[in-house]
């Protein structure tokens, strides 16, 4: 039989961790598999960038099911239902990807139907048999986003289930490989450990040091608020420092952003979702998996004149 899609997994993944306990992410792969029969050689069929398929199309529906709020990541490697999940199971036993639908306020996503682990394009998808009027290159960036949404998700929730101290360290890399703080060494030392007056820690802003940035570092769940941002302002004041970073797995509200925008001080917020944008970008907790390299005709070399 055919690898199962995402879509054929939505149900039996939800039934799976129906009992609203934590599952092991690892432990229910081997369980799926059972559910439908795989053999040997299906199990260990891949894809082009050579990981293995059905663990990617789990993989895949994980995700789906956790945008669409029906189950949730309460530890890194851990899943559990939500109460929607439960409702779902209940109400829409045979069309889970309706649900989907719903939680997206009605607009079906590309994520939750089209596109398979390998970037293909499902043929269930297309209306009828109307080919995808997208061009390989406009697939190709389709496919590229929505992986990269994906793996900002399951970096923001590693980032969540750390600790503390492992953030601190985290924040340190990332600001290094941006170009702060001179050597990581250096790096190491401005940060972690000061933690006075609503400072977290400081970096050279270059290499020679001619200033220096102000580090704030909340590995939060719930939305940073206005009195937090002031209280980093105040905290400025008192360094007599014109520049601060404050950095935060969760997001900023709307107070908070207006008063950091009208301050006298430069004071920069990264929310979560920045942070796990910063992380992919200079390559701090991630790991290229495969590099499709796209060409194109060099006209030039035909050219005989």
């Amino acid at each position: 039989m055919p690898i199962p899609s995402q879509r054929d997994i939505y149900w039996p993944l939800l039934e799976l961790i129906s009992d609203g306990k934590q599952h092991s992410v690892r432990a229910t792969e081997p369980v799926l598999c059972d559910r439908f029969d795989l053999t040997a050689q299906e199990r260990a069929e891949t894809v082009p960038s050579g990981g293995l398929k059905f663990r990617n199309q789990v993989s895949w529906a994980r995700f789906s099911l956790k945008k669409a709020g029906l189950l949730e990541v309460p530890k890194w490697g851990e899943i559990r239902i939500t109460a929607l999940g439960k409702q779902a199971l209940s109400e829409d036993r045979d069309d889970i990807p309706s649900v989907l639908r719903k939680s997206h306020g009605g607009e079906e996503k590309e994520t939750d139907t089209c596109l398979d682990a390998s970037g293909t394009k499902s043929p269930r998808c297309d209306k009828g048999d109307e080919p995808d009027s997208r061009t390989p290159e406009e697939q190709i960036a389709a496919a590229y986003a929505q992986t990269r949404e994906a793996l900002a998700s399951d970096l923001l929730d590693a980032v969540k289930g750390a600790s503390p101290a492992f953030f601190e360290r985290l924040v340190v890399d990332l600001l290094h490989r941006m170009g702060y703080g001179g050597s990581r060494q250096e790096a190491g030392r401005a940060i972690g450990g000061s933690h006075d007056g609503g400072i977290d820690g400081e970096i050279k802003e270059d290499r020679l040091g001619l200033d220096v940035v102000y580090i704030q570092a909340k590995r939060w769940a719930s939305v940073v608020t206005r009195p937090e941002i002031q209280k980093f302002h105040g905290a400025l004041a008192g360094r007599k420092a014109r520049k601060g970073v404050f950095i935060t797995t969760s997001s900023f509200s709307s107070g908070a952003i207006e008063f950091a925008r009208t301050v006298d001080y430069r004071i920069v917020l990264i929310d979560g979702q920045q942070l796990a944008d910063f992380m992919m970008d200079h390559d701090v907790g991630v790991a290229t998996e495969t590099t499709y390299a796209v060409k194109k005709l060099n006209a030039d070399y035909f050219s005989e004149d």
